[in-house]
């Protein structure tokens, strides 16, 4: 049969207790992450506690020139309002940045041949102006209310923004010219920006009743969300001569010259997208 599962993720929660933790490694390509975290009761009572987590972690793979770093910072206050009520309010933000949008992949064979090209994956294909930036910032809240030792309720609401701002290029057509050097004919330089707004909530009944002799459980709920998302995408086109080609293979690296390229196709695309959705579960 086909390999399947499920995954639960839920939020780390503060505790009656204090309690602190730093966390650092150390992996493979010079990876590596530090975490710090911090929380515990804020009144005597302990009615009222919190929680910070700070992440930071360093990002590479086999590609040398390859950087990236992702920085998290996560904060929540959970109080309780009576013996029965319990609410939750917590705050995410989230940053990634490297220097490329995507892996661009070699080139197996020169163009218009079956004649292999020497590029294998740790080549790096990408301009020296690319980047993916992506700010992730979301906010949560929460009230759970408990009937009884055998059913509760609980409504969640979350919103969240997340921005991102992307260059690259792709260099293509690799080919030989008179000296036998690699020359490539196309560029395309591509610039893309995305705004997404995320409002979600979701509301959940659960219990244990006996029927016919026989304990059952339940669970229901409802959920509903609504997106949007702005696109915003340039893109560039050029094409050249074997005179002046955008760019040449040298020691692993492809050495661009952009110059004196002439545009061969540009594209602008603008556009904004809203999804509404809900549903019903039991």
């Amino acid at each position: 049969g086909n390999p399947s599962g499920s995954v639960s993720l839920n939020r780390k929660r503060p505790t009656s207790d204090f309690q602190a933790s730093i966390e650092a490694g150390y992996g493979r390509w010079g990876k590596n992450h530090q975490m710090a975290d911090i929380g515990g009761p804020l009144n005597k009572a302990a009615t009222l506690r919190g929680l910070f987590v700070a992440v930071h972690r360093d990002e590479s793979y086999w590609v040398d020139e390859y950087e990236g770093k992702k920085d998290t910072l996560y904060g929540i206050i959970e109080a309780d309002l009576g013996r029965r009520t319990k609410l939750t309010a917590s705050l995410k933000n989230e940053r990634t940045k490297t220097n490329q949008w995507d892996q661009i992949a070699p080139h197996i064979y020169y163009y218009g041949t079956q004649d292999e090209t020497p590029y294998d994956r740790y080549d790096w294909l990408n301009p020296g102006n690319s980047k993916y930036v992506q700010q992730h910032t979301s906010l949560s809240v929460g009230l759970e209310y408990f009937f009884n030792d055998d059913w509760q309720t609980k409504i969640d609401f979350s919103h969240a923004k997340v921005k991102r701002d992307g260059i690259w290029g792709e260099i293509s057509n690799p080919s030989k010219d008179e000296n036998g050097n690699d020359i490539f004919g196309y560029y395309s330089e591509y610039i893309d920006k995305r705004d997404v707004i995320l409002n979600a909530v979701d509301a959940k009944l659960n219990g244990k009743f006996q029927l016919l002799g026989r304990q059952h459980d339940l669970v229901t709920g409802f959920n509903a969300s609504a997106s949007e998302t702005e696109y915003i995408n340039y893109s560039n086109s050029y094409k050249s001569s074997f005179t002046d080609p955008p760019g040449t293979f040298v020691n692993g690296q492809i050495q661009y010259n952009l110059d004196n390229l002439s545009t061969y196709v540009s594209m602008f695309t603008h556009m904004i997208v809203e999804q509404p959705s809900n549903g019903v579960s039991s």
